[in-house]
């Protein structure tokens, strides 16, 4: 992601907003990567795993997690944690968007409101790292993440890559103005 970041020239400023942020793991490594380029982030998740992004993230760095608009410590804090229903109260522009892992396991039109709320609000770039495995679940398959981010012309896709490490996945990365 830092690479992909680089490579398009973003400004040194990052907003950057995650959908499905798992532990906290990418914010974490991205902040620590890029350093105080990061000036907000916002992980945007089911309630549920925004308990564990808070243990984890208020454990590995305390000093800066907001969790539902609440500083945990006091402190303008750069990372907020957002639930998914809360997707309209981001406050700030985002210039990357980004999702790992979790895209082909949403319901189809959550996807479409993630993309449709980025056709919107995003500048800069989209960063799409999921498996493409065909894995129906009760019959239903998965989504593919390029189909549905076809149904909007913002979204241009400029890159895409299968992973060197994990099989079935692909790299992608969109234009968004």
């Amino acid at each position: 992601m830092r690479e992909i970041i680089v490579r398009q020239g973003l400004s040194s400023e990052l907003n950057i907003v995650e959908i499905g942020g798992g532990y906290g793991g990418t914010c974490y490594w991205l902040r620590k990567l890029m350093g105080d380029r990061v000036s907000r982030y916002a992980i945007v998740d089911l309630p549920e795993a925004s308990v564990v992004q808070s243990y984890f993230l208020g454990s590995a760095v305390p000093e800066s997690l907001v969790l539902d608009g609440e500083s945990m410590s006091g402190v303008n804090s750069p990372i907020e944690l957002i639930p998914y229903f809360d997707l309209d109260k981001i406050d700030f522009q985002p210039n990357v968007l980004v999702n790992q892992d979790s895209m082909p396991e949403m319901p189809e039109s959550e996807v479409e409101r993630y993309l449709g709320w980025g056709s919107k609000n995003l500048k800069g770039v989209f960063i799409s790292f999921n498996q493409e495995a065909y894995s129906p679940w009760a019959g239903v398959p998965q989504v593919h993440v390029p189909t549905v981010a076809s149904r909007w012309p913002e979204y241009r896709r400029v890159s895409r890559e299968t992973s060197w490490d994990r099989r079935g996945y692909v790299e992608e990365c969109y234009l968004v103005n």
